[in-house]
């Protein structure tokens, strides 16, 4: 093959015979469209026979929404053409479970789709290099392309609404969205690697001591492994250095290596289609320490107050150990080297993901005055000690006077005697409400002797700190601030207690008709 941009394309025909595509749309009984909701084009090697289709299944999502998929099986090349026209907008709707209408006819139904921009552009597809959905665990490395939504079709979806489709879509079609919901409203090309089935690669140490790659293909029916180019990269503290990099010429391939490897991964290239295989990294010859250390004795704990009793066992003075298998001695600089990329990773997450205030409270102000300057789209404040002078010091340095906000305060917090925090916090809301342009801002105050929340939390779009003070004392005493590396279920509980939490006002109407004691 002469050398040039790699086409997809020009191997489709030779590569692939027949297509699945997995087609996964929503009614709306409101509008009686037809939404797209996931589809992925599976394009099948010349030895996989074509599937039996299911046939189409529904469910009811809500009175409002019915959920709908199929597999429609047709020829490689007809289900790529469908897979370009959706990336222009144009998914037609399938006839049957063998068929869609011709590219021609102008007035053939269709679904509903969000704006898509293909990633990667062109006819270039992308070697995965971890599991994505609507890929068998029988692809390894499969190459894919994306049409990635401009928005989610679930946009005016309910949260009990979005729950329930995408449990059932992964019931049905065993992709979990949940977890991948930049998937959601997506449509996927996934081209399993045309040539071979699978790899498996294993260490050899000669009785000399000279290491050896083995690595063994197993070609698909009637597939040359010809043309294939075998790389083999070692990854050290410093950097990566290739290995190896050998043709292939048969099934079994043996690399001799320059020492015993590190972290080594294995990739596999053909010069007309591109990276075919993609192995992770990973250490051959690993070792473990096997330790015995003996109870003398238990201790036996009562809490009391209706905690249960439990029991510690005591460490005796009886130990033992040993080490199984394992690697050869690292030189002095290899270990040197990895210890120090380790402590400076460390040393950077520290830098961007938490910081530390004591008797510093200009400081700390100053820092949070500096993230929600710059705020866009939403803030979010949970502080059970949340008063009116936060909105001053801090909740006002917001710039973007789009920008929504919510705050939820405590009723442990706020009093309603005259004067008290509750009625200053009102009089400071009405205050900034009456001086535009300021966010919009609300406030809502979680019931209770004690709130459902203990600690402070600071939402700033997507990210989410923990604050380890009320805003009210930021930075007054030792106080961190550290960003919460998976806010997601955090954020849900706090949106459900928001929703059940009344806003400030209402709150301070009910108190103040309570009689006085």
């Amino acid at each position: 093959m002469e050398p040039g941009p790699l086409d997809f394309l020009s191997l489709l025909d030779e590569d692939y015979r027949d297509a699945v595509v997995h087609l996964a749309w929503a009614v709306d009984r409101k509008t009686k469209d037809r939404v797209l909701l996931t589809a992925s084009v599976e394009l099948l090697p010349t030895e996989v026979p074509i599937p039996m289709p299911l046939g189409e299944r529904h469910t009811r999502i809500s009175s409002r929404f019915f959920a709908y998929t199929r597999e429609v099986t047709v020829s490689a090349r007809r289900a790529f053409e469908w897979f370009v026209a959706a990336g222009r907008g144009r998914a037609l709707r399938p006839v049957d479970d063998r068929s869609f209408p011709d590219d021609s006819v102008l007035d053939a139904p269709r679904f509903l789709l969000m704006p898509l921009d293909r990633e990667p552009a062109g006819r270039a597809l992308l070697t995965s290099t971890w599991k994505i959905p609507f890929s068998p665990d029988w692809q390894p490395s499969p190459r894919v392309s994306h049409l990635i939504p401009e928005s989610s079709p679930f946009a005016s979806w309910t949260q009990e609404e979005r729950d329930a489709a995408l449990s059932w879509m992964n019931d049905e079609l065993h992709a979990d969205l949940r977890t991948f919901k930049e998937y959601v409203g997506a449509v996927h090309l996934v081209a399993p690697n045309p040539l071979f089935r699978e790899v498996f690669v294993r260490h050899k140490q000669d009785p000399d001591g000279r290491s050896k790659l083995v690595v063994v293909l197993t070609p698909r029916a009637g597939r040359s492994l010809s043309g294939l180019t075998l790389v083999v990269e070692e990854e050290r503290a410093v950097g990566i250095g290739v290995l190896a990099c050998v043709p292939i010429e048969s099934e079994v391939v043996e690399v001799p290596l320059p020492h015993f490897p590190g972290m080594i991964r294995e990739r596999i290239v053909d010069g007309g289609r591109g990276l075919l295989y993609d192995g992770p990294f990973g250490m051959f010859g690993v070792g473990f320490n096997l330790s015995v250390q003996l109870a003398s004795s238990v201790r036996r704990i009562d809490p009391g107050g209706g905690s249960a009793a439990y029991e510690v066992p005591l460490v005796g003075g009886f130990k033992t150990g040993g080490r199984v298998g394992g690697t050869p001695d690292k030189g002095f600089a290899e270990r040197r080297l990895a210890h120090a990329k380790i402590e400076r990773r460390r040393r950077e997450r520290g830098v961007s993901e938490q910081s530390w205030f004591r008797e510093a409270a200009p400081n700390a102000v100053k820092a949070l005055r500096a993230l929600l300057g710059k705020a866009k789209g939403e803030v979010f404040v949970c502080d059970p000690y949340f008063e009116e002078g936060d909105l001053l010091k801090v909740i006002l340095a917001i710039e973007d006077p789009q920008t929504r906000v919510r705050i939820l305060a405590s009723a442990r917090h706020l009093k309603v005697a005259a004067g008290g925090v509750g009625d200053k916090l009102e009089a400071a809301l009405d205050e900034a409400r009456a001086a535009p342009p300021a966010s919009p801002i609300e406030i809502r105050v979680m019931r209770g002797k004690a709130p459902p929340v203990h600690d402070r939390f600071l939402c700033v779009g997507d990210a989410m700190w923990m604050l380890g003070a009320s805003l009210n004392h930021f930075g007054d005493r030792g106080t961190l601030m550290v960003l919460v590396p998976d806010p997601d279920p955090v954020r849900a509980d706090l949106d459900e207690i928001w929703r059940e939490s009344p806003s400030l006002s209402t709150w301070l109407t009910e108190r103040r008709a309570l009689p006085r004691k």
